[in-house]
């Protein structure tokens, strides 16, 4: 387990076996960007907790299964169509991923 950032997460990877980021920096990451897209605060927990839920399923099965549920969780929120997306695309490139 590693603190921080992506990037450097995908640099240890190959000196490092079993290099995954610490879930205080993935959440930590994740509020920075419900502050940048200006999701309304009382929002932000139930997404973080939503996020966190896809984010700790154990199987590929159940982690497509909670994308889905997820991605209709944030298009039933009262958020514009770019924070949507935002949302939705931070979870899949930074959370389900082959890395």
């Amino acid at each position: 387990m590693m603190d921080k950032h992506r990037p450097t997460k995908l640099a240890l990877q190959g000196l490092v076996h079993g290099t995954i980021l610490c879930w205080f920096h993935i959440m930590s990451t994740l509020g920075e960007h419900l502050k940048i897209w200006k999701v309304d605060c009382s929002l932000r927990y139930p997404i973080a907790m939503a996020f966190k839920i896809v984010g700790r399923s154990r199987s590929d099965e159940d982690v497509s299964k909670m994308e889905k549920e997820y991605n209709e969780f944030i298009c039933s929120l009262p958020l514009d169509i770019d924070t949507k997306n935002f949302l939705m695309r931070d979870l899949k490139m930074n959370w389900i991923c082959e890395e």
